[in-house]
């Protein structure tokens, strides 16, 4: 027997939601009561499912990859190079949270949070004079992983 959630859903594209259950990140009464939650407080409901507990930001950035057809990458695991970070100015990656990782031609590969940020992509090709091919990751992940880049070079340069 179909539950009502997916007789309610199937008519509708595929969602983050559904990529959470199907691999059991969540329940469908947790994924029920986000729902109705993002009604009233208009968040995206991977920020709901977060805050409530009942998955991690992980969770919700690996589905999304999944969802998208976008690289994930667990930043966490990562070393990053100066090179890497000379890529884009420091105002850049630090105001849009955003890693670089590499260029190819008059493209430029960068982790950020949320890759369908359509504003934050054109200012950053604007700024880059690259186009952006974003990839995936943790926002507060990269955002450690920013500071500590920065905080090491800071360390680094008053050494000197």
């Amino acid at each position: 027997m179909e539950s009502s959630l997916s007789a309610e859903r199937k008519s509708t594209k595929y969602r983050i939601g559904d990529v959470l259950l199907n691999y059991y990140a969540i329940n469908e009464d947790q994924l029920r009561e986000a729902l109705k939650l993002q009604a009233v407080e208009h968040k995206k409901l991977g920020q709901i499912l977060v805050e409530l507990g009942y998955c991690s930001a992980e969770q919700v950035q690996r589905a999304a990859s999944l969802l998208l057809g976008i690289v994930y990458y667990d930043v966490r695991s990562m070393t990053f190079s100066e090179e890497q970070f000379d890529l884009l100015p420091p105002d850049v990656i630090r105001e849009y949270k955003v890693i670089p990782l590499d260029t190819q031609g008059d493209r430029i590969y960068a982790i950020m949070e949320d890759p369908l940020d359509t504003a934050t992509i054109l200012e950053i090709e604007r700024l880059a004079g690259l186009t952006l091919y974003p990839c995936i990751g943790v926002g507060e992940e990269i955002e450690k992983k920013i500071a500590e880049f920065y905080d090491a070079t800071d360390t680094a340069s008053s050494r000197h």
